[in-house]
């Protein structure tokens, strides 16, 4: 590993060795991509302890794709965790909640940009692709979404008031 924690050459070839041997859905390369994107989160709370992995991560990936990496990254952020996960842990968020809140969110999203008659008369394989094409702007809707109720439960963040953005007729209207 480099001093920023991503990993140099040498690991990178332990870890293709192990690609070969161990059959999985991520990459050295998906690996080399989470070791740089922890090490700007945690900073030297990761790399601390980032140095002595020797490809047991990769392995113990093992089945996990990159949008579970990707998921969980996410839900780190989002959390506030103030330390980086262990190994095990990392797994367990990766593989909880597949059919979990946001993909019941990104059904729903995906649905509600057709017509209840087309809703009512849609096919499965019309459904997955229609979740597939909006999947990406149901994620970040999703994630802004509870990132504003995150900062509201926390006190950091105020509901919005929409009466305090109405003119003085407008209320006098609205009182009269």
């Amino acid at each position: 590993m480099n001093k920023i924690g991503v990993p140099n050459d040498n690991t990178l070839q332990r870890w293709r060795g192990l690609e070969r041997r161990v059959p999985q859905l991520l990459t050295p390369s998906h690996l080399a991509v989470l070791w740089e994107k922890m090490a700007r989160m945690y900073g030297r709370k990761w790399t601390s302890i980032a140095d002595a992995d020797d490809g047991t991560w990769l392995s113990g990936l093992c089945g996990i794709t990159p949008d579970q990496v990707s998921r969980c990254l996410g839900r780190l952020v989002l959390e506030y965790r103030r330390w980086p996960p262990d190994l095990p842990e990392f797994r367990a968020m990766c593989l909880e909640g597949n059919t979990d809140e946001s993909e019941r969110y990104m059904r729903e999203y995906a649905l509600s940009k057709l017509t209840s008659w087309d809703q009512e008369h849609i096919t499965m394989k019309e459904e997955t692709a229609l979740i597939a094409r909006y999947r990406d702007e149901a994620m970040t809707v999703y994630l802004q979404d509870k990132m504003f109720r995150n900062l509201m439960v926390l006190g950091l963040l105020q509901e919005p008031n929409h009466d305090a953005s109405l003119s003085a007729t407008e209320s006098q209207e609205i009182s009269a």
